[in-house]
Formats: structure tokens, C-alpha cells, sequence
């Protein structure tokens, strides 16, 4: 990102300080400041900033046999078609489980497969506002094999993006941290081994020269329900120096919120790096052996070609992929049944004011899972729903670097998404507006 503006000294300087100079900390001048650098003026007060949402989907099962369900963004075996959610579900006529889908669909389709691999599916409408949504499968008509449905088919993308200047205004590009990232669920094949969450991570790019780490938190899910440690074939180059940012743990084991008090909320959380630089370059030293610090992925060839006009060092590098698998025990098969995206909570930790700080989501923005920064004076100003962060249920073009992500100027829509009727300004002034804006990108002011 472009250095943010500063803030004047006597309102940001005291975020991070003891209670005897919280009389120094202003406010509202604060907010003001964060409103004038918004992209997004008089924004809906209401907005979540999500592109995704949570239904409660109950199924009505055509006897108590077990079943397989999938729940599908449209027509199985299509290639274009993403699987939002698969479940495993035993006994009575009528189940429910939780379901996170894009909230630009209209309809999802349900298939269930019984014992004998036989295949039942329906098309069910989903509302605007709707939350639970109800799935009768006893009528539906046959379709083909298990294997048949899934052939082409993959998990729905979703992408991460954040802002490294929380809880300073940024340029609002949304490319600080840019990571890709799929669920996927497998059951056990017996009564006894553990049913598999699938996290298929995928760090895309990495556009401040600041250090920012990350992690990615269960909400929901415990040492109770999963035991203590994860399992992957490979994690991210980590970087040695700068365990500050996301603490290092031994043999795979979780982070643990162990402030928590009660210990049936202390959610488990993987570390995934604690250098993003570091990790995208894939564990690079310059000469001096310190980690290269430049926008990875997020400048063109044209604004590389620039560099001795902005001062700015760009490279493009491979996207790093790795995968993580944890254990629920069958015993926990309802939370393992329910988990979906929007129970994924990845955030990224920056350095500001000798302090560390977490940047999640809006979900989960007053969230502190590592770090603790937020005390009683400032927890309504980082409640308000100014973002730093934002979950896009796509493979996300993300904005090239300086780019805002969408704003209305002088001369009309701007930024990397920025078509009428279809840009994030509209999204911004109505929640129920231009809800795919992130289909539309605009091919200048992204990525590419």
C-alpha cells in the first residue's frame, strides 16, 4: 500500500496507552479522520460488508437411513458449478445444518446420496433476506452416480483481503494480504477415525512494504472437539525473526486465547506466518540477510516499469499454496457438520505504536484472539463498521497497487471496481445494491 496519511500525534498516539492518558485520545476526531479517507462516503449504517452469508438449511430426509448431502451454487456437474457445503447426516426425517453461500444467489441446488449411492436432488429459491431455507428430497427426481456429481466440481473460492494501516485510515487497494482460500470435508470411513476439515490456503499477494503476519482462527471449535494440534504436509516459511507478530508453537499445536477464562470459548487457531514477505518470496534473504520487502503480485509491468519515478520495487512472484487438515472427533460430527466459511476467521497482525494489532473481517473486527490492544475506551470506536478488511466469495481481482478499490469522484465511478450499477461505491450506499460488484473488475485498475 501507499504510506497512509498520519494521523495528528495527540489522537493516534494514545491508542495503545494506560488508562491515565486515555483524556488525550479524541474520539471523534478520530472518526472523522477515518470517515474523510473512506472511499465510501455516507455509507449504509447498517452494512456488514459481506459477500457471503450463513442459512440454516433443513433437510427432510425420505427415511432415517444415513445420508451424504451436498448442497451446490447450481446444476451438478456442471464445471462451473461450486460446492458450498457437504454433510454427513443419520436418523430422523428431518435435519438441519448450517450452510455459508455468496448472497448473490438466488437458488441452490441440494443432492443427497443414500447407502446404496442412488442420488436425489432439487433446486431450492433462496430469498433476499432469508435465513432458513427448507429442502423436501422424498419426491425428487433421480440423477446419476456419486462420482458422476462431483466430476468437475470444486469447493466455492473465497478471498481474503486486507488493509496493513488498522487503526490508521489505509488507501483502501485491499491488496496489504491478499489470500485465497477453499473448504472441504471428508468422513470417516468407520466409527472409530476422525472426520477431515480441509483448508486449502493460497497466499496471492502481498502489496505494503510493512510487516504483516496472519493467522486463522475456528470460531466455535475447541481442544474438546479437535484435540490439540493440526496436521499439514508443508506450512509457510515462517521467518525466525518475527514471532512478536504471530507466536510460533511447536509439533503443529494451536493457538490458544488462554486469557479466556472459560476454556469451552478459547476457539483453536493455526498460525499460517509471521512475515508475509518472507512467506510469498518463499523464505528470500537479501544480501544482508534480511527479508526483501517490496509490493509482491500487486504492481503491473507498467508500474514496475515506473519504479524510478515512484520509488516503488515490484515483483511478481508465484502464489504459495498449502493445506491444512483438522481432526474433529466423530463425537463433535454436529460442529463438524456445521462449520462453513463464515466460521473461518483469518486475520492479519501489523506492528503500530510499539503495539500489535489484529485485522479481521467485520464479523469478527473487535475480535482479539493473539493479541490484546483493545480496552474499554476505545472498544466502540473499533466496533464501528469501518473495514479493513473484506471476505469475497469469489477467486477475487483484487486492485493493483494504489488503486482504491471503488469510490464516486468528481468525474464520476473510480477505482478498480467501479461500474454504474454494479461498483462497490453502490454496494457501499446499499447493502442490497450492486451485491456482485466483484464480478465486474475493471481491467485497469486490476491486477493482472
Amino acid at each position: 500500500m501507499n504510506k497512509p496519511k498520519l494521523l495528528i500525534a495527540a489522537t493516534m498516539a494514545t491508542l495503545v496507552l494506560t488508562a491515565c492518558q486515555h483524556e488525550f485520545f479524541q474520539k471523534q476526531r478520530y472518526v472523522d479522520l477515518v470517515a474523510e479517507e473512506f472511499p465510501v462516503k455516507d455509507f449504509d449504517a447498517g452494512h456488514t460488508w459481506a459477500t457471503a452469508r450463513e442459512l440454516t438449511m433443513s433437510v427432510i430426509l425420505p427415511s432415517a437411513d444415513s445420508y451424504e448431502v451436498y448442497m451446490f451454487t447450481g446444476i451438478p456437474a456442471v464445471s462451473t458449478t461450486r460446492l458450498l457445503q457437504h454433510v454427513k447426516l443419520n436418523g430422523a426425517n428431518r435435519q438441519s445444518v448450517n450452510v455459508s453461500c455468496p448472497t448473490v444467489l438466488s437458488e441452490l441446488w441440494i443432492a443427497i446420496v443414500d447407502a446404496a449411492g442412488e442420488v436425489k436432488e432439487a433446486r431450492i429459491a433462496v430469498g433476499t433476506n432469508e435465513v432458513n431455507i427448507t429442502a423436501d428430497l422424498s419426491s425428487a427426481y433421480l440423477r446419476g452416480s456419486t462420482p458422476a456429481m462431483l466430476a468437475g466440481v470444486s469447493p466455492q473460492p473465497y478471498t481474503f483481503c486486507f488493509e496493513d494501516a488498522f487503526p490508521q485510515p489505509g488507501d483502501y487497494d485491499f491488496n496489504d494480504l491478499v489470500m485465497g482460500v477453499q473448504l472441504n470435508k471428508r468422513y470417516a470411513a468407520n466409527t472409530t477415525d476422525p472426520d477431515t476439515l480441509i483448508i486449502s490456503t493460497n497466499l496471492k499477494a502481498v502489496g505494503t512494504v510493512n510487516p504483516i503476519g496472519a493467522a486463522m482462527r475456528l470460531k466455535g471449535v475447541n481442544t474438546a472437539v479437535v484435540g490439540t494440534t493440526y496436521e499439514a504436509e508443508d506450512t509457510y516459511p515462517y521467518y525466525k525473526y518475527g514471532s512478536s507478530f504471530v507466536p510460533t508453537t511447536e509439533a503443529r499445536k494451536f493457538i490458544e486465547k488462554t486469557s479466556e477464562v472459560n476454556p469451552a470459548n478459547r476457539d483453536v487457531c493455526i498460525p499460517l506466518f509471521c512475515d508475509a514477505h518472507y512467506a510469498i518470496s518463499k523464505g528470500s534473504m537479501d544480501n544482508a540477510q534480511q527479508v526483501v520487502r517490496c509490493y509482491y503480485n500487486t504492481m503491473t509491468d507498467e508500474d514496475m516499469a515506473e519504479v524510478a519515478t515512484t520509488g516503488k520495487l515490484g515483483m511478481k512472484v508465484g502464489t504459495v499454496k498449502r493445506e491444512f487438515r483438522v481432526l474433529f472427533h466423530q463425537s463433535s460430527r454436529a460442529s463438524f457438520n456445521d462449520f462453513n466459511m463464515m466460521d473461518l476467521d483469518l486475520f492479519a497482525v501489523t506492528s503500530y505504536n510499539g503495539g500489535y494489532f489484529e485485522t479481521h473481517t467485520m464479523t469478527y473486527k473487535a475480535d482479539e484472539v493473539i493479541h490484546q490492544y483493545i480496552n474499554g475506551a476505545n472498544q466502540e470506536v473499533y466496533s464501528k463498521n469501518y473495514i479493513w478488511a473484506l471476505l469475497v466469495a469469489a477467486d477475487f481481482r483484487y486492485a493493483r497497487e494504489g488503486k482504491v478499490i471503488g469510490t464516486l469522484g468528481a468525474n464520476g465511478y473510480d477505482g478498480a471496481y467501479c461500474t454504474p450499477s454494479h461498483s462497490f461505491f453502490d454496494w457501499g450506499r446499499d447493502r442490497y445494491n450492486a451485491r456482485d460488484w466483484y464480478l465486474y473488475p475493471d481491467n485497469t485498475n486490476t491486477y493482472r
